[in-house]
């Protein structure tokens, strides 16, 4: 799988460990820095065992609040771990290089906002 930034972000990357969801299915965290502030976004993925990119979100999670926007790194949040834990999706990453956070949101809402490439 290769991801391009977009004209408006400076990079793009992996952030998380791959979440099993089926026999040929993992869903990953991704994320881009945006040009204009070094802000860190965050996305979801489902890529196939042989790395090939089958749905794509665009950006799930930003800072916003007081806490995710001042730091040592303003507004990063930087994902480093995905669990499922039943229905929910737990996301858990780094906020600003002096804090951790863990986000949850329900599974199927989250599934709702990728966009299937193939499969």
């Amino acid at each position: 799988m290769v991801l391009y930034p977009e004209k408006w972000e400076f990079k793009v990357g992996w952030s998380t460990n791959a979440v099993k969801l089926g026999s040929n299915e993992y869903l990953v965290g991704w994320h881009g820095i945006y040009k204009e502030t070094n802000a860190y976004l965050n996305g979801l993925a489902i890529v196939s065992n042989d790395g090939s990119l089958l749905a794509i979100s665009d950006y799930l999670l930003a800072s916003k609040e007081l806490w995710e926007t001042y730091g040592d790194r303003p507004y990063v949040i930087f994902g480093n771990g995905l669990i499922m834990n039943k229905d929910v999706l737990f996301w858990i990453g780094g906020v600003c290089d002096y804090a951790i956070g863990v986000y949850s949101v329900d599974f199927d809402k989250a599934m709702e906002k990728l966009k299937w490439i193939k499969g």
